[in-house]
């Protein structure tokens, strides 16, 4: 339940993005803001179905568009 309560008061993930986007990055940013605490997980392992989100088939344009995104919204650029 705790988890729901969480993204009640953080909102959803931000549609904005396009595809592998930086949506992880500004949730986290969100979650701060409101006084929770983050945490790495640095041996964790992700599989993506239907495949990759951060591959070589995301466009430059779709890049720089997220890029802009996230500055627009953040006042500062995505970090990574």
């Amino acid at each position: 339940m705790w988890l729901k309560s969480v993204l009640d008061k953080v909102g959803k993930f931000e549609e904005g993005f396009r595809h592998a986007g930086p949506d992880d990055i500004d949730i986290s940013i969100r979650c701060q803001k409101l006084g929770f605490r983050c945490a790495f997980v640095l041996d964790s392992f992700v599989l993506h179905f239907g495949g990759a989100t951060a591959d070589g088939s995301v466009s430059v344009e779709d890049r720089i568009y997220n890029a802009r995104f996230f500055k627009e919204k953040h006042g500062f650029h995505c970090p990574g």
